[in-house]
């Protein structure tokens, strides 16, 4: 494992990329990461390296603390998902914008049936600019918010709509952290969701969280309005190990193996008899294996096809891919599904069978059955909306007319 984590970005991906090309036949399996501390180039290395095929003796990847931390908040602190849940984010730092985003993707994961679209109150002078912004880059994010832009400054918050009913979570995601910690122990209005329910994310004052009394009251210095109130040390949360390794390709992969079980019609309820149904927690780690290796391979593919990932935005012309393309593609990871698969000791049989390692689909794309075929196309069709998920797209290398992709957004914006 190598972790490059200086205040220095760029020194950061130096150490990141030195270590990487100095491995040797001894370091199989390497790790290295390297954190970036802007979110934007943070995830156009990202895409960079997706879309460079290495091999798999080494994982490479790059982090930002304020996505990390955001992502872990609600893994740690979910949202209740079995009833409307209402969300107040004041400003909108690099944080706020991480934390707009997770509670996103981690209402569109674990709602309930009944408990509608998550209601998100944001207050910040540029509120509407950066929610448009983002539900371009992340579609998700207005598939399932309703987000309510009041354009103020958080030192004019005066009682209104948006206080007339308690919120579930408050989170001071501002720039000033002095400011974000008076606002959130002089403003009683913000109190009434509970313990635990007003977050301020702390980088310099990082060292006040332990100073505040837990629940009970019965350690710390300092009262925290019954544990109303808490400090939320973002860079601690983001340096455990095992969520940095929870990188780019694990993301992709469980991402992959989510949109195969809404395929597959499998629920959340009944007896899952065949382990490939299984949800990401619960499946088997050769079968994890195997979908981290197909998101790794995105790039490969997409480059054979003269196609590229970027990160999404406004000036870049998506590309919507063709049958052609979706075909190509589908016998590409067909080839290099049968590669894995026999490298690790399956053979080609009647029948699948995890013991006996056989396989009915390991033989040559034209020999397979249509419908088998017709999977796998389907598994290639998926590829923007999984890239989508992390705010990457498809986009053509070089000269051609690409035929753009339509763009359209379902965030419910207000101006108060």
């Amino acid at each position: 494992m190598v972790y490059a984590c200086t205040d220095d970005s760029t020194d950061n991906i130096l150490a990141a990329t030195t270590a990487g090309m100095l491995r040797d036949e001894h370091n199989g399996g390497m790790r290295v990461y390297a954190q970036l501390h802007d979110t934007e180039l943070c995830l156009a290395m990202q895409a960079r390296r997706l879309s460079h095929s290495a091999g798999v003796d080494l994982r490479l990847d790059f982090f930002n603390v304020d996505e990390l931390a955001a992502r872990w908040l609600f893994r740690q602190d979910p949202l209740p998902t079995v009833r409307l849940s209402r969300l107040l984010v004041i400003g909108m730092s690099s944080f706020g914008r991480a934390v707009l985003v997770e509670a996103a993707r981690h209402w569109r994961i674990h709602q309930s049936d009944t408990a509608g679209r998550l209601r998100v109150d944001l207050i910040a002078a540029d509120a509407r600019s950066v929610v448009d912004d983002l539900v371009h880059r992340y579609p998700f994010l207005g598939d399932v918010c309703d987000v309510v832009c009041y354009e103020r400054e958080p030192d004019a918050l005066l009682p209104g709509p948006a206080f007339r009913v308690p919120h579930d979570r408050v989170l001071l995601c501002l720039d000033d952290e002095e400011q974000a910690l008076k606002i959130a122990l002089t403003t009683p209005s913000l109190w009434r969701g509970g313990p635990g329910s007003v977050t301020v994310p702390v980088t310099r004052l990082a060292g006040l969280a332990g100073a505040f009394a837990d629940g009970d009251g019965r350690s710390g210095l300092l009262d925290t309005v019954s544990g109303t109130v808490r400090c939320y040390p973002t860079v601690d949360a983001a340096s455990d190990p095992d969520r940095i390794g929870d990188d780019l390709v694990e993301r992709l992969g469980r991402s992959i193996h989510d949109r195969y079980l809404l395929s597959s019609r499998v629920g959340s309820v009944g007896r899952v008899t065949d382990p490939a149904l299984l949800p990401w927690a619960s499946l088997p780690e050769d079968l994890r294996r195997t979908n981290r290796a197909q998101a790794a391979d995105i790039g490969r593919k997409l480059r054979i096809l003269g196609l590229a990932l970027a990160p999404r935005t406004r000036t870049n012309v998506a590309v919507r891919l063709t049958r052609e393309q979706i075909d190509r593609l589908a016998v590409l990871e067909h080839q290099r599904w049968s590669r894995e698969r026999r490298s690790t000791g399956w053979v080609h049989g009647l029948r699948r069978d995890r013991a006996a390692r056989t396989h009915p689909d390991l033989r040559p794309w034209r020999e397979l059955p249509e419908q088998v075929k017709e999977k796998n196309r389907d598994e290639m069709r998926q590829i923007p909306g999984v890239l989508a998920d992390v705010g990457l797209e498809i986009v053509r290398v070089g000269t051609g007319a690409p035929e753009p992709v339509t763009r359209w957004t379902a965030t419910r914006e207000h101006r108060r």
